[in-house]
């Protein structure tokens, strides 16, 4: 035999399992422990939207939409997808932004290219 057989058969694809997530107790002990609303915030957006960290610090207002609760974002490979939010975290992002205005971003972060 010249050529092995195997060379046309694809190798296996091993199975990728689903990462556990935060439960709700574990985000709002979380929530309880930072002594600011812009970080409470934050962790309110990474648990609902799955968002990646460069996705998140990137948020302007304009990418919000508080009627259907979804922010617009930029991902990786520049792919536009968007992300819901709840009522709770909403409510933490009005707050954040009356108190850091509407700046380069939603967090207040100067260069927010992380």
């Amino acid at each position: 035999m010249k050529d092995s057989p195997l060379k046309r058969v694809d190798p296996p694809k091993p199975p990728k399992p689903i990462l556990p997530s935060q439960t709700r107790e574990q985000v709002d002990y979380l929530i309880a422990q930072v002594d600011n609303v812009r970080d409470k915030a934050i962790i309110s957006m990474f648990f609902d939207s799955g968002m990646r960290l460069n996705e998140l610090v990137n948020v302007k207002v304009g990418d919000i939409n508080w009627d259907d609760y979804t922010v617009t974002i930029w991902g990786k490979g520049n792919k536009q997808r968007r992300a819901p939010f709840t009522h709770e975290t909403a409510d933490l992002l009005r707050e954040t932004l009356r108190n850091n205005g509407t700046g380069e971003n939603v967090w207040g972060i100067e260069d927010a290219k992380a």
